[in-house]
């Protein structure tokens, strides 16, 4: 069918290191398979299967929450939904869920998010979300807003971004309140250089944290 869509992709490990010996192995590893349907052209619906491994590397960029979803998002089912009711209107749903031997129990989440890319009069893109999250050590949902516009000529872009987050952890009945404020701005500068600068603010009842991060990308 011309609507039906299907990508897997998968890797095999040829070789093992047990008690610093050497062996041959034939295990089938970081498996991922996604199908996907269009019912109509504003409607489309997927099912993805994961068992892929997370890779460590450095991210500072990444909070809390970015990282927490990443890592238990990463294996297992997800089914999601993406509607394109209007020209700058779009939506999405998407849930996952994963039960592995080792989790005391299944991790599961939701998000949905609302985009409208051009808002009368600023040009600009808003996009609201929601997302609620259960492991196996805590329980969250997090509200965000965001706005995004094109400053000068596609050359200078911005965006500020605003998310209420609340935590609860399981062992220790334990709620976490935030309140999480960004600002970002994007710079071509020549070509295929560019500037961007970060800052999140991340406010709790007792402390709060700030960082800001400034990344130069040379593309060749």
């Amino acid at each position: 069918a011309k609507n039906l869509f299907f990508f897997g992709s998968a890797e095999v490990d040829l070789y093992s290191r047990v008690d610093s010996a050497q062996e041959t192995t034939f295990d089938l590893t970081n498996t991922y398979l996604s199908l996907r349907y269009r019912i109509i052209p504003p409607l489309t619906v997927g099912l993805s299967y994961s068992a892929r491994n997370n890779i460590i590397y450095y991210e500072t960029y990444k909070d809390f929450l970015e990282r927490l979803l990443e890592t238990e998002t990463l294996q297992g089912w997800r089914f999601r939904i993406n509607y394109h009711p209007a020209k700058y209107l779009f939506m999405n749903v998407h849930a996952g869920y994963r039960f592995r031997k080792d989790d005391p129990r299944p991790t599961k989440n939701l998000n949905g998010a609302i985009t409208y890319s051009k808002v009368p009069g600023i040009g600009a893109s808003m996009t609201a979300s929601a997302t609620w999250i259960e492991t196996n050590y805590l329980n969250g949902i997090v509200y965000g807003l965001g706005i995004s516009r094109s400053i000068l000529s596609n050359k200078l872009s911005g965006g500020i971004k605003y998310r209420y987050v609340d935590y609860l952890y399981q062992n220790t009945e334990m709620a976490l309140i935030q309140q999480v404020g960004e600002v970002n701005l994007s710079w071509m500068v020549y070509r295929k250089l560019s500037l961007s600068v970060f800052y999140e603010g991340t406010f709790e009842n007792e402390n709060p944290y700030h960082r800001i991060y400034i990344n130069i990308s040379q593309r060749f």
